[in-house]
């Protein structure tokens, strides 16, 4: 006279609840729908599917919920049934008694696991994993970076372009830019080998190069300066990423991998407001490529590693520049606050400053 009912997951059989669902008051589909009540079903009538009634169970093998009849027969289950209708009617989020628990399992069987805890009109599933497996994969969901940086770690150059001699020629002499074509370039090299020092032989170095003022440059001076740069490139195993504009340097700043940016450093022109990547080059005093501090929202913030070192050695940076990085970036950035000398690059000795640095 019991119905067999079976948990769809996992086929472990259900109590019976044949006398459970045909109620004195009606009660609620979750999905909204009002399903027939004892006094809308005539005794000896067929009442509404069974599966119908509880999405997630289905009957035993062979039987088809069209050909029973589910009214409440029988007396000892009856006050069972009432209460058990009554906490249906309106109350669906109602934890199941203790004494339905007790009927899921046989002496010695553990209990369904998609039913326990859990009302029967929405059954909370449970991970089929062990604990131990649950953990690693947490703290996978909420730490990606931690494997992402054991794997990767890149150390960027951002590196400017050179003045036109025919342009500083044209200023006081203590005011000139650039008599030496390479100073960014040279400065750019002495750092590679101070992360090779730091950072091992085998640390990869990104190396993004402002191109157009080079081209221009090297036509000026009857070099070629684009092919030697490339040499330097070849010669320290690192990567040469040639850029024509501001959106392009942010561009290849944005494609390197999450978190792999383990430092980060401009050579170049710049003032309190931005990395001027052409300064006196095609106008005379006037920057046609540049990061302005407004454009620092644009560089994914996700691709520095977590207290990644970030410095530029251009003018005046940290007078402003070094906050608003502060707030957009996530890391601090080293500045100037004053001027940058590259006289000494020549000799081995990165750009200092006249003034202070600062983040």
């Amino acid at each position: 006279p019991h119905r067999r009912l079976y948990c769809v997951s996992c086929k472990f059989q259900i109590p019976p609840l044949k006398n459970s669902l045909t109620g004195l008051s009606p009660f609620r589909h979750p999905d909204g729908r009002k399903l027939p009540s004892q006094s809308t079903t005539a005794p000896g009538s067929l009442s509404p599917p069974l599966t119908s009634l509880l999405p997630g169970v289905e009957l035993a093998h062979g039987e088809s919920s069209e050909q029973f009849n589910y009214t409440a027969v029988d007396q000892e289950n009856a006050k069972e049934s009432q209460s058990f209708n009554r906490m249906l009617s309106g109350r669906v989020s109602t934890r199941i008694p203790d004494e339905h628990y007790s009927r899921l399992r046989s002496p010695g069987e553990i209990s369904c696991p998609h039913y326990s805890h859990d009302s029967l009109l929405a059954p909370r599933p449970r991970l089929p994993h062990s604990e131990p497996v649950r953990f690693v994969l947490l703290l996978t969901v909420l730490f990606p970076f931690t494997s992402l940086s054991a794997a990767v770690q890149e150390h960027v150059i951002l590196c400017g372009g050179p003045a036109l001699r025919k342009w500083e020629d044209l200023r006081n002499e203590n005011e000139q830019h650039d008599r030496w074509w390479g100073n960014f370039i040279r400065a750019s090299t002495l750092r590679m080998a101070e992360i090779r020092i730091r950072h091992g032989s085998e640390a990869k170095l990104i190396w993004i190069v402002y191109r157009p003022g080079y081209l221009s440059r090297a036509h000026a001076d009857g070099k070629s300066y684009p092919v030697w740069i490339q040499e330097q490139a070849d010669k320290r195993n690192c990567q040469l990423i040639w850029i024509d504009s501001g959106a392009q340097a942010i561009t290849a700043i944005n494609e390197r991998p999450a978190r792999s940016i383990f430092s980060f450093d401009y050579f170049g022109h710049s003032n309190r407001y931005a990395f001027m990547l052409d300064y006196s080059n095609d106008i005379m005093a006037i920057s046609k490529a540049w990061i302005h501090q407004r454009d620092l929202g644009r560089i994914r913030k996700s691709v520095f590693s977590r207290g990644a070192i970030c410095q530029s050695y251009g003018c005046h940076t940290g007078e402003s520049m070094s906050k608003v990085w502060r707030r957009k970036i996530g890391n601090r950035l080293i500045g100037a606050n004053g001027k940058t000398n590259y006289s000494e690059v020549g000799q081995g000795r990165l750009p200092y400053v006249t003034g202070s640095w600062v983040r």
